[in-house]
């Protein structure tokens, strides 16, 4: 029997996370419609003493369960209901998302221990126009 001697390779991407991380790293979302960001402590169930978000278009503002759909911060970002500081999540619900939105979003959260963990969550919207890239909606206006 010959040797072929073929090599097989597959390239994996490794994410190296701290204490919290995002739950998914890249999101995209329709213009106009609802769409979630999340972090979560790497830890387990481990409460968290507060999540704050920094969107990369507007100012940054802590969020928890008292941030509700009937009262958002700036009248579009709210706590998602099934999500709970005390189980580790440090979310944002965006109400009908824009081109604005469109960027690197850091979510930053705390733990027992004192200290900010933070993680990076690029958002993508796609809709009328094609999709939107950080680069391709800077500094504009939809």
């Amino acid at each position: 029997m010959k040797a072929t001697r073929v090599e097989m390779m597959k390239v994996i991407e490794l994410r190296v996370v701290d204490n919290v991380a995002a739950v998914q790293d890249n999101v995209t979302a329709m213009h106009g419609k609802t769409v979630t960001l999340a972090c979560a402590t790497t830890k387990g169930l481990v409460p968290l003493s507060y999540c704050r978000f920094e969107p990369p278009n507007t100012s940054p503002f802590s969020i928890d369960s008292t941030v509700s759909v009937s009262n958002p911060i700036l009248n579009r970002y709210y706590f998602p209901p099934n999500k709970s500081l005390d189980r580790g999540d440090c979310a944002v619900t965006i109400r009908k998302v824009k081109y604005e939105d469109v960027g690197i979003w850091t979510c930053g959260a705390a733990l027992d221990d004192g200290k900010e963990y933070t993680d990076r969550i690029k958002l993508e919207v796609k809709g009328l126009m094609s999709t939107a890239s950080v680069t391709g909606v800077t500094g504009a206006r939809f």
